[in-house]
C-alpha cells in the first residue's frame, strides 16, 4: 500500500501543476489523510483486539493494542478502547478517500497536463479532456 501510495503521488505531481498552491495544499492534505488511513490499517491488521466483557455497560466497545517489538512484560498497558461509534467514524474516513481523490482530480482538472498531450504520447489512459 505504501508503494502504491507513493507511484500515486509521483504521477500526481506529473500530471498536476503542483506550483498551483491549492493544487499543492488540496492534494498534500489527502495524501496526510492516506498515510494516517494506512497507519491505521496496519495497525488494525496486525493488532490484537478484543471485546468488552460487560454486556451492562450503556455503548458497545471493542479495546484495541497495535502490536510493537517491546516484548518486555512490564511494559504500560497502551490498549485504547474504542466505541462502536468511534470505530465506525474510522471507517467512514477510509472510505471517503476515493470520493474524495476523484473530486480533488475533478476540481484541478484545470492543472492536469490535457488530455491530448496523453495521446500524442501513445498513452491509452485519459487524464483529462481535450478542453484543459
Amino acid at each position: 500500500m505504501c508503494q502504491r501510495l507513493e507511484k500515486l503521488e509521483e504521477l500526481i505531481v506529473q500530471v498536476y501543476d503542483h506550483t498551483k498552491p491549492e493544487v499543492a495544499a488540496d492534494f498534500g492534505a489527502w495524501f496526510r489523510r492516506t498515510e494516517k488511513a494506512r497507519a491505521l490499517r496496519n495497525d488494525y491488521v496486525h493488532a490484537r483486539w478484543g471485546m468488552a466483557g460487560e454486556p451492562k455497560d450503556e455503548e458497545p466497545y471493542v479495546f484495541f493494542l497495535a502490536l510493537n517489538w517491546n516484548m518486555s512484560p512490564d511494559q504500560p498497558d497502551r490498549s485504547i478502547k474504542l466505541t462502536l461509534k468511534e470505530f465506525d467514524l474510522q471507517i467512514d474516513e477510509v472510505c471517503k478517500l476515493g470520493g474524495d481523490f476523484v473530486k480533488l482530480k475533478d476540481r484541478h482538472a484545470k492543472h492536469a497536463i490535457p488530455a491530448a498531450w496523453w495521446r500524442e504520447k501513445g498513452i491509452q489512459e485519459e487524464f483529462g479532456s481535450d478542453s484543459n
